[in-house]
């Protein structure tokens, strides 16, 4: 004990001494990895959050990070989201800003469509200046109607596809977008191989992605865990007046409730937005690592192949 409380006390020491640019350097990569701080770890400029505006889905993937699978059929409250967004927008003077929100799930789209224009339009009314996307599968896409259109023209909305080895007509979804006016663009394991839409498909890269496991044991080192992490400090999730790390332990709720399990959520992993002073103050408090952090496994990783949820444990778990 003594000799981590001497190691601490040299760390901080050294973080409180060093310039950042010193600090973030290569040379301190193995005290930050230990102490839990790698250069994305540091505090951001700006905030960027998600929200599911819709916590199930229609595609069923298999190990899905949202738990979407497991998630009941349900939607976003609009009244709560919009006092959210009046609460986060009368902090923006207290330090920082707001540079990105995401509007998800699940699958947005299933939302309906005269409460899926008034989220859009909420956004952009407290957001005048922020990037605000709608990410989707896109199954549901050329449906909507001229109205959804016409709103996401207006506010200024990029419509972003995930791309899975599904039966889609992607390269339909652009020509719709373009259309319409509206920003569009792909994003996912693929890369697109010819400016001519028409002529060629879709190049997936791999049906394969990296999927870092649940310890359901909560075994791991926290700080080892945020430091590797590709989600830390990267887009915090808004839910209900509280924004969390990521979207692992924001829907982990999802998962317990399936598999009866307790993966605990605490107070220290999430901000009360309406007890912060600023952005600033929530953006230190969640760069940082949370106890939830030593439920994910970071240091190994397994290949998971694309394809259906059969709702079994395995599927996000490590062996």
């Amino acid at each position: 004990m003594r000799i981590n409380s001497i190691l601490f006390n040299m760390f901080s020491f050294v973080r409180k001494t060093l310039p950042d640019d010193i600090y973030y350097s290569r040379l301190f990569i193995p005290l930050r990895i230990m102490y839990g701080e790698t250069a994305k770890n540091k505090k951001r400029a700006y905030l960027r959050f998600d929200v599911h505006i819709a916590n199930h889905c229609n595609m069923n993937c298999k190990s899905c990070e949202h738990f979407s699978p497991l998630a009941p059929k349900s939607f976003i409250d609009i009244k709560k989201y919009e006092n959210d967004c009046s609460c986060i927008a009368g902090l923006i003077n207290g330090g920082g800003g707001v540079d990105e929100i995401s509007l998800l799930g699940g699958e947005p789209l299933l939302l309906n469509p005269q409460l899926l224009i008034d989220v859009i339009k909420i956004s952009r009314s407290h957001f005048p200046d922020t990037a605000i996307n709608i990410t989707t599968n896109g199954l549901l896409l050329n449906n909507q109607t001229e109205e959804f259109w016409n709103c996401c023209r207006t506010n200024n909305i990029n419509i972003i596809v995930s791309v899975y080895p599904a039966n889609i007509d992607h390269y339909l979804l652009m020509d719709t977008a373009k259309k319409h006016d509206v920003q569009f663009q792909f994003r996912g394991n693929v890369k697109l191989v010819s400016k001519n839409w028409k002529e060629l498909p879709i190049e997936f890269m791999s049906e394969s992605w990296k999927l870092f496991p649940i310890d359901v044991e909560g075994r791991q080192n926290p700080k080892k865990s945020n430091a590797l992490c590709y989600a830390s400090n990267f887009s915090f999730q808004l839910v209900e007046g509280k924004l969390y790390k990521c979207w692992r332990v924001a829907y982990a709720k999802y998962f317990n409730s399936y598999f009866n399990k307790q993966l605990e959520v605490t107070e220290d992993d999430y901000i009360d937005i309406y007890k912060a002073a600023s952005i600033d103050e929530i953006l230190e408090k969640l760069r940082k690592p949370a106890p939830f952090c030593r439920y994910c496994k970071m240091d190994g990783g397994k290949a998971v192949k694309w394809g259906k949820s059969k709702r079994e444990i395995s599927e996000w778990v490590a062996d």
